[in-house]
């Protein structure tokens, strides 16, 4: 048997959930702010391209100003 015995902490158990929560709070923000500008990138570019080219070409520009 192992010397070291598991105890279930309820507050560290409560802060790592809250840690979780935060960190996939932030990814959705982030998530939303690409989306939201490739949404205006598309609208603004309607060109002779498709709408797909104008996705792509999007989505390569607000990654590179997310950073």
């Amino acid at each position: 048997m192992s010397p070291y015995k598991l105890v279930y902490d309820p507050e560290l158990a409560k802060k790592e959930r809250l840690l979780q929560l935060q960190e996939l709070e932030e990814f959705i923000f982030m998530v939303t702010k690409i989306l939201s500008c490739i949404r205006r990138r598309v609208e603004f570019d309607m060109t002779e391209r498709s709408k797909s080219e104008n996705f792509y070409q999007g989505i390569k520009y607000c990654y590179s100003i997310q950073g």
